[in-house]
Parts: C-alpha cells; structure tokens; sequence
C-alpha cells in the first residue's frame, strides 16, 4: 500500500506539500510463533542512570533508565485514552511516548553551547504481535550495523509487556539531528 500525507493551502490552486510518503506490506504469519521475551528485570539493572523519572507521565513516559548497551523505559497509557485503547493494537500516544524517549536520549548540547536535537524521519520496518497493555517497557538500542553520522542516528526498539513479552517490535527508528539556531 502506498501512502502519502499532504495539505493543500486555503486556495486548490496553491501548490500542494507533501510531509510524507512511503510504502506498507501487511506481512501475515504464516505459523504462530511463540512470544519472544526480554529479561526486563534484569535490563533494570543494566540500566542504572536515571536519565528522567519524576513518576508525571509527562508525553506518557513514567521514567527513562540508560545503560551500555540500552535504554530502559517506563511508558504508561494517558487516562484519557484507556476508553479507546482497545480499539488499537498500537495506540499513537504509546508511540508518540516511545519515541518522545528516543529523543530525549539523544538530545544534546554541542561544545559552542548550541543545543542540537533529534526528530524521527524513518522507519525500516514495524512489527507487531500483540495489543500494547496500559503499560509498557520500551527496550531501545542503536541498531546493528546501521550507518550513524553526527547528522542521522538508527535505533531499534521493542516494547513489551510488564512480563517481558514483545508485543512490538521496531527496526531502524532513523533520527535527524538538528541544530538550533543562534538566537
């Protein structure tokens, strides 16, 4: 299925932006595969630096532990969205959250004081094997043999319930550093 997101302005006879575009395949299981799981306990404490968890929920993240080799977070569902999370597998704020935290892992300050930060531009592939709870724990590493520069950073994330088991799984979160302005 192709895809692409645009607005057109007040007039029809402005020109036309697209903000995105892309492809999706629905790609049934043939088989049913056996849930995969993450040792989320023992990811607790790998991941010991407490990069924010003031409990607030704020952007639907609870807390955001870093370690070596991965990221530990928290993320629970907004109240004002339990009455239609059912309707989803995968509910926006659980992704917004997700990759709200992603961000907040790579956001930093050059050496000149400027600060620089990330924004989502691509996704290689999104899988998902079951609905996401009120809350979840999104496990995020850089991706494996993935091209970095200073400009683009790839990540791969897997969210799980709170026994560890994937319900989703994303490959190749592609972000592109920014850097803010001189004011």
């Amino acid at each position: 299925i192709g895809y692409e997101i645009y607005s057109e302005g007040p007039n029809s006879a402005e020109e036309t932006i697209v903000h995105c575009q892309g492809r999706a395949v629905y790609m049934p299981t043939l088989a049913p595969r056996k849930p995969e799981r993450m040792d989320i306990g023992k990811l607790q404490t790998e991941c010991t630096e407490l990069i924010t968890g003031d409990g607030s929920g704020q952007q639907g993240g609870e807390s955001i532990y870093a370690g070596e080799v991965a990221a530990l977070v928290k993320l629970v569902k907004p109240e004002f969205v339990h009455a239609e999370a059912r309707d989803y597998v995968l509910h926006p704020s659980v992704v917004n959250a997700a990759i709200q935290a992603v961000i907040t892992l790579t956001t930093r300050n050059t050496g000149s004081g400027i600060p620089k930060i990330s924004i989502p531009f691509a996704i290689d592939e999104l899988e998902a094997a079951g609905h996401c709870a009120e809350t979840v724990w999104a496990v995020i590493r850089k991706s494996h043999g993935a091209p970095s520069d200073d400009d683009t950073l790839k990540f791969d994330m897997d969210l799980c319930d709170e026994t560890g088991i994937i319900l989703v799984r994303m490959k190749g979160l592609a972000l592109k550093t920014l850097e803010a302005e001189g004011t």
